[in-house]
């Protein structure tokens, strides 16, 4: 095999792996949730923050020729991401139709980024139209936040979820090669904020619950667990920070774990 192939081989074997990760993911939360609940994705939100960071790029970043078609071409692989869920959702009896059309609504944005138009005006407006696609997944996606019981609604947190977005735009970033080191330097400081946020949201909800029902929903070593999920976040994204330095990819498939698998500990 030339190095061209194995350099091939390799992207594909990179581009692949977050995706398998999160559909391992949400096949072990599917798994522990409890009997009769619909099967929705829990990392919908994470991948739509993750295409609509890479719309932001595509848009105004200022990336050559090269990196738009390699990221383009990275971003490509979260079809299989939302086809499999539409696939899913076919031999299901009980769907939700909003989170049916944010599936939809995935594929579509991911489309808009895919062979893009040379005349930049078009191109522009394409992306434009997947902006918009986007944020109304996004929007979409929200819904099981507010469709269940807080116990089962706590494990969409979005804003964990976004965070585990911006690890997965972070590795596109690193996969297609690109040079865009302001931005990259940025993004671990959202990261934190999300975690920030992430855990204020998840201790609000407890003392919510808590003053509901006067008793704590779920095992106090597993909640201990999932704050300490948060925290081991919080340092893994702290590292590059401190040490001026960029995560590598060891510490964002850490990350993408950490964040997919942590849930499980609410159930």
């Amino acid at each position: 095999m030339s190095d061209h192939d194995q350099s091939k081989t390799k992207v594909a074997v990179l581009s692949l792996l977050p995706i398998v990760l999160l559909f391992v993911a949400d096949y072990w939360l599917l798994l522990v949730k409890p009997f009769g609940e619909s099967i929705i994705s829990h990392f919908a939100i994470a991948v739509l923050a993750a295409q609509l960071i890479c719309q932001v790029i595509f848009l105004r970043g200022e990336i050559c020729n090269g990196q738009r078609s390699r990221l383009s071409r990275w971003n490509l692989y979260f079809l299989i991401f939302w086809l499999g869920w539409l696939l899913i959702t076919c031999f299901q009896i009980k769907v939700y139709l909003p989170i049916r059309l944010a599936y939809c609504c995935g594929a579509g944005l991911t489309l808009t980024t895919w062979q893009q138009p040379k005349e930049e005006q078009l191109r522009r407006g394409v992306l434009w139209l997947g902006v918009i696609v986007g944020c109304i997944g996004l929007l979409l996606a929200v819904i099981p936040v507010f469709l269940f019981q807080m116990t089962i609604s706590l494990t969409f947190n979005p804003l964990l979820q976004v965070v585990l977005g911006i690890g997965l735009a972070y590795w596109g970033l690193l996969v297609s090669r690109n040079r865009l080191h302001g931005l990259m330097d940025l993004l671990p400081y959202f990261a934190l904020i999300g975690l920030v946020a992430s855990s204020v949201m998840a201790m609000v909800s407890l003392v919510i619950m808590y003053l509901d029902h006067h008793t704590m929903a779920w095992d106090p070593f597993h909640l201990s667990c999932y704050f300490i999920a948060h925290l081991l976040l919080l340092a893994i994204w702290s590292y590059p920070i401190v040490k001026r330095t960029k995560p590598n990819y060891w510490s964002l498939v850490a990350i993408i774990l950490l964040a997919g698998f942590s849930p499980i500990l609410l159930f």
